[in-house]
């Protein structure tokens, strides 16, 4: 089995008072490769329209704002809706975007958990029960601050994959909790977090044969 885990580079941008928000896909990618962009909006009364094939998995606003974070996931297939293009009233933000590769499930089949949305030196992320084994964990941080105040440390078990899109991950072996992973910050922060899980794909049922055909049983 293809185990889903981040691969290539973080892309990404920060803008202010600007009414889009443009990430190149990679030109790396294959079809069948999954993408997550994250979208933080000093706002949270401004909606960003979700981008041509893609998903829309959740948002989340800040204790301390103003701001929200929205989550977006796709499967690429090699066509321009693999880039990520969103537009909204003008306003201060930034953007990160990473692919996934390894084969993962389509979008729908994604899991996203209770969101988390408070003051504090310790960031946790409430864990999440997977449906399927080898299944790969991503916890999605963001602060009032944007990405400009990455937390300290790191959780065992877990990867740390950039600081644009402040992430961290786990490949998940069973059919199991994903386990709360926790990051901290030298002063509090305004902070909110929450774990996408993404399945692999089904496997594909092993070929019919026609036994007659075969000469079996003859």
């Amino acid at each position: 089995m293809n185990v889903p885990s981040f691969v290539g580079s973080e892309v990404s941008q920060a803008y202010a008072e600007a009414s889009s928000a443009n990430l190149s896909a990679e030109a790396g990618r294959a079809a069948g490769d999954g993408q997550l962009a994250i979208l933080w909006l000093e706002s949270t009364t401004i909606t960003p329209t979700t981008p041509e094939g893609w998903t829309l998995l959740g948002s989340i606003a800040g204790p301390g704002g103003p701001f929200k974070v929205w989550i977006f996931g796709r499967i690429c297939d090699g066509s321009a809706n693999d880039n990520f293009a969103t537009t909204s009233t003008k306003v201060s933000g930034e953007a990160g975007m990473r692919r996934i590769g390894g084969s993962p499930a389509a979008v729908a089949g994604w899991l996203v958990g209770a969101t988390t949305s408070t003051n504090s030196v310790e960031g946790k992320i409430k864990p999440v029960t997977t449906t399927a084994a080898e299944s790969l964990a991503v916890g999605v941080w963001n602060t009032y601050n944007g990405m400009t105040v990455p937390p300290s440390g790191n959780t065992a078990g877990w990867t740390r994959q950039g600081e644009v899109m402040l992430t961290l991950t786990k490949a998940i072996a069973g059919v199991e909790s994903t386990g709360e992973p926790a990051l901290t910050w030298a002063s509090s922060q305004y902070f909110v977090s929450v774990m996408v899980v993404v399945p692999p794909a089904a496997e594909p049922a092993p070929p019919e044969h026609n036994l007659a055909l075969l000469g079996v049983g003859a």
